[in-house]
């Protein structure tokens, strides 16, 4: 019963530290991005722990129908496509897809990315 408790803490505990990694990693890389608006979802909830001073906008809270140009977006869309289908969160993905240029700037782990928005105007 013990060695199988000790392979349920290790277990569990290595999810925990591997999110954390992940979200210093990410916060790192926003808050030493030169662009001052960052749309995300999820992940956002750690930039305040990583003293990211930037404009952050969930893609959760509300449907948005316009993105700041030359800002960036983090996201998982593997992740989300599933659950939060015909919800905000995948809603402002597709929107961001069908009508901004995204260029990829950074492949994080577990299917995190980061890209630039503009305008294809």
């Amino acid at each position: 019963m013990l060695i199988l408790q000790i392979f349920f803490c290790v277990y569990f505990f290595k999810q925990v530290y591997d999110r954390n990694v992940l979200e210093k990693e990410i916060a790192t890389f926003v808050r030493n991005d030169s662009h001052t608006t960052v749309y995300a979802f999820d992940i956002d909830v750690s930039f305040m722990s990583y003293d990211v001073n930037k404009n952050v906008i969930n893609i959760w809270k509300k449907k948005l129908n316009q993105f700041s140009d030359n800002s960036i977006v983090i996201f998982n869309e593997e992740k989300f496509k599933k659950q939060w289908k015909d919800k905000n969160p995948m809603l402002n993905w597709n929107e961001l897809k069908t009508k901004y240029e995204l260029s990829e700037l950074k492949d994080f782990d577990d299917g995190w990315k980061a890209y630039e928005i503009r305008s294809t105007q």
